[in-house]
């Protein structure tokens, strides 16, 4: 019996090969003793091994079948098997001996929520705060799922109450800054992460979150002082084969460098995989249909058919498809409104399914059902995105497309659609699917109705001012480019710089640094988000917009276009940061395109002093807008139809993806 203390004292103290060396020890003599069975496994567990962890609790339980403790433990090892119905039989055990045992109720709520069956897991971690209403840990888990569900008020009051019950709950204080960032509360998210993470600073969950918030409010002293400590964690999750704390979304805002933006995505995409596996056998996948007319079928999986730039982007596609040759179905989930793009992609699509509530396994049965024979995901690595959809390959063909500028890095994904601009030749590596380049730009886009009679006064801009404009988001904004701009702000003093608005914290961190650089603020104006129409009448008031480096305007870009303003980009090493440069060639603008920063600086310097000079430009933006590609959506569509035939023509003929170069005509 000392014997057996000293081991689970070691244990405890995180000797964890010592603890297992006297439990092999107690065996030699007692080779019944199931208290040693139990360290053992959970010393299996520890190391991570959880089929050795399995088959010791079953040895114990062999012994001690009513043990409640190794009951837990073989459920939890169980689901980190992705044994579900192992884990639950487990769990289900401990409970019939003891039905107030928390811990088991707990965990079965953590096996639903692994599932997707979140009714379920709400219905178990309730019964858990119920029987313990103090435990913080279950009131936190209680309130993910509410959040997972789209309940997000009640999770931010949930998460609250964990904090206030333990306040060492970094966990909780994470999902609730998570939750408050959803709620678009960007200060009050900055500052729980900043808790979390000055009270835990080794905690990835604090630093990963707490980095995302700061590029959205522009701290970049912050910034600066973080991302070598997020790098740190990401190389050590993805040595350890884990899945990064930071977000594949953010990675490819921060950072160009397309190895690693990969690295970081496919480890996002493995986890997916791993989650997944085991519904795969569930799927049932039936015949070909009987009769079929013949047409491709494809399926658009998206969580954005809301009032959202893709939405805006690819509105006018689905009436464009050639219904001859294929049949369209739209699969939506996430946010439902009655914007009018919702309400016409739901019209055009000849089957429209909103699955939101549906479970993964039971949208991606629906798919199957369907007999889609390509499926389009347009959602990637985006916050509301349900990778875990595709990743049980209820089509034979599945790609990604649209909604996320870079390599998912999954291997349910066969294709990604691109072009030769952002994905030029020397890139292909940094993409595990195949790419697909169709001719002019991946980017759809089409018309849309202007606003007009909107003044310079009304939108607050000097009348006789040159204007210039950055429509992109906050967090694609940093100290290099803003720099830039405050350079050339500093050389013209007429210019004043039109930037759109975001957290109060984030114009108030702008304004400093253009002071420090020795600009007035008030020479950076902000503007309110406006719906679609009334944004594209304003960008007309402007002189020139500037783009961001890293992560470019793309749906932005296309706005500057559509309204005849130039854009003054520099094409760089990834996806995300050639996409202007896509659109600019699309149009036959390339001289708006810089080779590197001092190209950029000398040609915003030149459109500047030459008022004749910009005003050709814009005729030739203008007159573009009807003559050249980017807003043809028919024709768009004629092209992205050649390359779903050429990828259903390869696999009916057994042959593998293959990247594949388009051509018009």
């Amino acid at each position: 019996m000392n014997e057996l203390a000293d081991a689970r004292a070691r244990f405890q103290a995180g000797d964890i090969a010592g603890a297992e060396q006297l439990c092999r020890q107690i065996l030699k003599g007692e080779p019944n003793s199931w208290e040693a069975l139990q360290v053992l496994g959970m010393a299996a567990q520890q190391r991570g091994d959880s089929g050795a962890a399995v088959a010791l609790f079953e040895q114990a339980l062999a012994i001690n079948p009513r043990d409640l403790a190794t009951l837990n433990n073989l459920g939890i090892a169980q689901l980190q098997r992705r044994d579900f119905a192992g884990a639950i039989r487990a769990l289900e055990a401990a409970l019939a001996i003891d039905p107030e045992l928390v811990a088991a109720a707990n965990n079965l709520g953590n096996v639903y929520r692994e599932r997707g069956q979140l009714d379920l897991a709400e219905t178990w971690y309730r019964r858990a705060v119920t029987l313990a209403p103090t435990r913080s840990s279950a009131v936190n888990n209680l309130s993910v799922t509410l959040r997972d569900q789209g309940r997000l008020a009640e999770a931010v009051a949930g998460f609250r109450q964990a904090i206030e019950l333990d306040p060492a709950n970094i966990a909780a204080r994470c999902n609730l800054a998570t939750t408050l960032s959803q709620l678009g509360q960007r200060e009050e998210s900055v500052g729980e992460y900043r808790k979390a993470f000055e009270r835990d600073p080794a905690s990835d969950q604090a630093a990963a979150g707490l980095l995302q918030e700061l590029s959205h409010i522009a701290d970049w002293p912050a910034i600066v002082r973080l991302v070598p400590i997020v790098d740190g964690m990401n190389q050590r999750a993805m040595a350890a084969g884990l899945r990064t704390p930071e977000q594949p979304l953010h990675s490819i805002t921060r950072s160009d460098d397309a190895a690693y933006n990969l690295a970081i995505a496919r480890s996002h995409s493995q986890a997916t995989t791993r989650r997944m596996e085991w519904q795969r056998a569930l799927l049932r996948r039936p015949a070909a249909a009987a009769g079929s007319d013949g047409r491709l079928r494809i399926g658009y999986l998206s969580a954005d058919i809301w009032d959202h730039p893709i939405a805006h982007l690819s509105a006018g596609l689905f009436a464009g498809h050639d219904r001859r040759a294929f049949t369209i179905h739209v699969y939506a989930y996430g946010r439902a409104d009655d914007s009018p793009y919702r309400r016409r992609i739901a019209s055009d699509a000849e089957v429209f399914a909103d699955i939101d509530k549906l479970t993964a396994l039971a949208a991606a049965q629906r798919i199957a059902d369907d007999r889609i024979d390509i499926l389009v995901e347009l959602s990637g690595h985006t916050s509301s995105a349900r990778l875990d959809i595709p990743a049980l390959r209820p089509a034979p063909i599945q790609l990604h497309w649209l909604g996320y500028p870079g390599s998912i890095g999954a291997d349910f994904l066969d294709y990604l659609i691109a072009d030769r601009q952002v994905v030029p030749d020397g890139h292909l590596g940094f993409y595990a699917e195949k790419i697909l380049r169709l001719p002019n730009t991946y980017q759809v886009n089409g018309e849309h109705p202007v606003a007009h009679g909107m003044t310079r006064a009304g939108c607050g801009l000097p009348e006789k001012a040159v204007v210039l404009c950055c429509f992109n988001q906050i967090a694609k904004l940093d100290p290099v480019i803003f720099g830039l701009w405050m350079k050339l702000l500093g050389e013209f003093p007429d210019c004043v710089l039109w930037l759109l608005a975001g957290a109060p914290s984030a114009t108030a961190n702008l304004r400093r640094f253009a002071a420090e650089q020795g600009i007035a603020p008030e020479r950076l104006i902000f503007a309110p988000k406006l719906d679609k129409t009334r944004h594209l009448g304003r960008l007309a008031l402007a002189d020139l917009a500037l783009d961001t480096r890293i992560y470019n305007g793309h749906t932005t870009t296309g706005d500057a276009l559509h309204a005849g303003l130039p854009v003054v980009t520099m094409a760089g090493r990834h996806f995300a940061s050639r996409v202007s440069a896509s659109l600019l060639t699309t149009q036959g603008l390339e001289e708006l395109i810089a080779r590197d920063l001092e190209d950029y600086h000398r040609l915003a310097r030149v459109l500047i002093l030459d008022p004749a000079r910009r005003a050709r430009l814009r005729a030739k933006v203008a007159a573009a807008r009807t003559t050249r590609p980017l807003f043809d959506t028919r024709r768009f569509a004629r092209n992205l139809e050649a390359a779903y035939r050429a990828i259903w023509s390869r696999h009916k003929a057994g042959l593998a993806p293959a990247h594949l170069d388009f051509v018009e005509g």
